[in-house]
């Protein structure tokens, strides 16, 4: 992809007037930005929608100073966000995991005429071929045993038992693992858009806003094995036109200049379902590398109890530190049980000439389902951390929401961004306010923050604060105060027209 510029608006540029364009470059479903970092640095940031499901997702950031390598800072290809629900993960990169997979040692023989095809174990059990995936591994979902019009229920078979055509032929001998269902997503449209007039499929230009809108349908489970077995004798798209849709989803990608990224979800229900989880928003851990520290931040909890060990996030954890299976933060650990943990930071810091950076994801507390009077009512858990490290938020979950009834509609916003800690706040849009979110990882007295020009004379307005801090408007200036080990203050500008 041809490498182009895209120019500063980070929280510590904000005082300098930098300009409040970008360039972003485009081949086809593959997205490059390109930012200027403090220190004469380059932060790249790639995006594309080449997952199983096709959405798009976010891929990788890079730093680089001059002619130097470039420097990974963050990979995954894997923080758009699926369903959990019906005891699966589904969209995003995932397909449902019931469907099996049938491994066998030697050829199986099966051909595409079998796609359709029921095989019965000696229990009764029916299973049908959903997909050949090789000579020796076959695809096959059972009967759906479910007693709801709408909630789908398989199993698997077991490996002990044969199962047998009514022509008489037999499997047996095989191992059974779980293969994902792909692709349940069927994609309506994707739109890119530069300041809102659409962009080429191959093109490079400035913008103050560029926009990824993306709509899509999810194809319930059942709906798949009954278009499977109408069409046997051959292998079936999982997510043609007219299969039957569970839940209908538009998610809209705003890029800003100030390496913000502001995502917005709305989705209706066309089925009921049982409700696991539902994020929104997740991030792969950041790429410590040549960084001396990997340190990662939560306002508003207390330290978190975790396999016998103590995770104080509120006051900077070394998040290097190995965790085993997947650490929950409840109620139990908030400050307080009524306002829950909304946003998620990491910190890159003490790299052998290397910037800090850092980046957060974190859900709106002025719009959608994760205002503080909606949040708890959605969800009873903030987030859980991965062994991996990876952050798995909460906007939704079964703990408050067990089922979602067809006809019912869910808006989210969220964001993430990249930003400059030793500034100590970072700043971005939110439908018509610019929120402004400091936090203070030691006592401080009389801290200034100049106004960046494009908020002078607007009226600050709190949103949230911890206890321990204070703050004034002074000219153009803001003045905190915190008291605290650690500290946070968001405050909200209304933009003006």
């Amino acid at each position: 992809m041809k490498r182009i510029c895209m120019s500063v608006f980070f929280a510590s540029a904000l005082l300098l007037g930098a300009a409040e364009t970008m360039t972003v470059s485009r081949d086809g479903d593959n997205i490059e930005i390109r930012t200027d970092f403090p220190g004469g640095y380059t932060l790249y940031q790639t995006g594309w929608a080449q997952g199983p499901n096709r959405q798009f997702n976010f891929k990788r950031v890079m730093l680089n100073k001059g002619k130097s390598p470039l420097l990974t800072v963050k990979y995954s290809g894997d923080d758009a966000c699926p369903w959990n629900l019906n005891s699966t993960y589904i969209g995003a990169n995932h397909g449902d995991s019931i469907n099996s997979g049938l491994i066998f040692d030697q050829p199986h023989g099966l051909t595409e005429k079998d796609c359709g095809s029921k095989w019965t174990d000696p229990k009764g059990k029916n299973f049908y071929i959903t997909k050949i995936e090789n000579p020796k591994v076959v695809w096959m979902l059972s009967d759906n045993i479910s007693k709801n019009k709408d909630i789908w229920q398989f199993f698997r078979p077991n490996p002990k038992l044969p199962l047998r055509n009514a022509d008489g032929r037999e499997l047996k001998g095989f191992k059974v693992q779980f293969r994902q269902l792909y692709s349940p997503v069927r994609i309506l449209s994707r739109k890119y858009l530069a300041d809102g007039k659409p962009m080429q499929e191959k093109a490079d230009l400035k913008c103050g806003v560029f926009t990824i809108e993306e709509e899509y349908d999810i194809i319930a489970t059942d709906a798949i094995l009954k278009h499977v077995i109408a069409n046997a004798g051959r292998q079936v798209a999982f997510n043609e036109p007219g299969l039957d849709r569970f839940l209908n989803q538009k998610i809209v990608y705003r890029f800003y200049p100030d390496s913000s990224c502001i995502v917005t979800h709305h989705v209706k229900f066309h089925r009921d379902v049982r409700l696991g989880y539902m994020g929104f928003i997740q991030a792969i851990m950041m790429n410590k590398g040549k960084y001396g520290k990997y340190l990662y931040y939560i306002p508003k909890i207390k330290p978190v109890k975790h396999d016998n060990q103590e995770w104080d996030f509120a006051n900077l954890v070394d998040f290097t530190r190995p965790i085993k299976g997947s650490m929950y933060v409840k109620a139990a650990d908030f400050e307080n049980p009524a306002s829950m943990p909304e946003r998620f930071v990491q910190y890159l810091k003490d790299g052998k000439g290397l910037p800090d950076i850092g980046f957060v994801c974190g859900y709106s507390l002025l719009e959608g389902c994760t205002t503080p009077e909606e949040h708890g009512k959605n969800a009873a858990i903030a987030l859980f951390l991965y062994k991996s490290h990876k952050t798995y938020p909460h906007a939704l979950d079964g703990g408050k929401l067990r089922y979602i009834k067809a006809g019912q509609t869910f808006y989210c916003m969220a964001y993430r961004q990249y930003f400059d800690p030793n500034q100590g706040y970072y700043l971005n849009r939110q439908g018509k306010y610019l929120v402004m979110y400091a936090d203070f990882h030691e006592p401080v007295s009389g801290k200034t923050i100049a106004l960046p020009e494009k908020l002078r004379g607007i009226k600050p307005e709190l949103v949230e604060k911890s206890g321990t801090v204070s703050f004034g408007l002074s000219g153009d200036s803001l003045k905190f105060d915190s008291t605290g080990k650690n500290g946070y203050c968001v405050l909200k500008f209304e933009k003006p027209e």
